[in-house]
């Protein structure tokens, strides 16, 4: 096996000339960051309801989710907005938009 220094291998990411699938994978340390406890099921619970997997079609689940947001930004996009206003309890912030 072949060991890339940091540069290759970055230049090797940069260059997109490998494919990347990251998994999270639900363990004590990542639920205690969440809940406060090592409740790893209850972290696999709320992840499944975060990426659909409860629903009985997942895969409709999410091309219905997928709908939504494309209705959603072709709202915005109607709007033709170049700022965004937030403003709220120790907020006021303007964020500009690019067209």
């Amino acid at each position: 096996m072949v060991e890339l220094s940091e540069l290759a291998m970055r230049l090797v990411i940069g260059e997109r000339r490998v494919s990347w699938t990251i998994v999270a994978y639900p363990n004590g340390g990542w639920a205690t960051s969440v809940f406060g406890q090592p409740d790893v099921e209850r972290l696999w619970e709320a992840l499944a309801f975060c990426v659909r997997l409860d629903e009985p079609d997942p895969v409709a689940a999410w091309r219905e989710h997928m709908a939504t947001l494309e209705e959603r930004a072709h709202q915005l996009n109607a709007l033709d907005l170049d700022a965004v206003h937030y403003t709220g309890p120790g907020t006021d912030l303007t964020v500009g938009l690019l067209r």
